[in-house]
């Protein structure tokens, strides 16, 4: 497609207006048709005497090609979010505007929540990391001296210790 769907649209809107305009004015019968779906239609009519002459404005919905240009910028948005996923976390924090902006621009209204801040201190890391690897990335950052051991369990949390067996 060429042009862009709204020209389109336009075009096609005005053949159509055109259409409606002399149906209408040379309608010399009353017409009576269902209007919806379901429970929700409606018997109507419309009367000769009543659009015989009428102005008429008419718009169009293209729903499919509404459809179409959401799906583009859905992929849009997934092409956007995953190269911004493949750069490193320090990376980010300069990058970040430059990923909320493209997604801005395909008509995401949320991409500040989309496209997360980068997460450059420990903590943040290890708050993504999987369970199962968090505890190994957090012992790795301490040996580093990059997050402070651990504390050790109050007296009142510790375990309690058996006595020994008496023989």
């Amino acid at each position: 497609i060429k042009d862009p769907i709204d020209t389109q649209t336009n075009d096609i809107r005005r053949i159509v207006e055109y259409a409606v305009i002399v149906l209408y004015a040379n309608q010399d019968r009353d017409e009576t048709f269902v209007w919806g779906e379901g429970k929700a239609s409606k018997l109507l009519t419309i009367r000769a005497g009543d659009v015989q002459g009428i102005r008429a404005n008419v718009s169009l919905t293209m729903v499919q090609a509404q459809n179409q240009a959401k799906l583009q910028s859905a992929m849009t948005a997934i092409d956007v979010v995953t190269k911004y996923f493949q750069i490193p976390e320090p990376d980010k924090v300069s990058a970040r505007r430059a990923f909320v902006q493209a997604l801005s621009s395909v008509g995401f209204h949320d991409s500040e929540d989309i496209i997360r801040q980068a997460a450059v201190d420990p903590m943040g890391i290890l708050a993504m990391m999987p369970p199962e690897i968090a505890p190994l990335v957090q012992q790795a950052f301490e040996q580093a001296g990059l997050l402070a051991p651990a504390a050790p369990p109050a007296d009142g949390d510790a375990a309690p210790v058996s006595a020994p067996a008496q023989a």
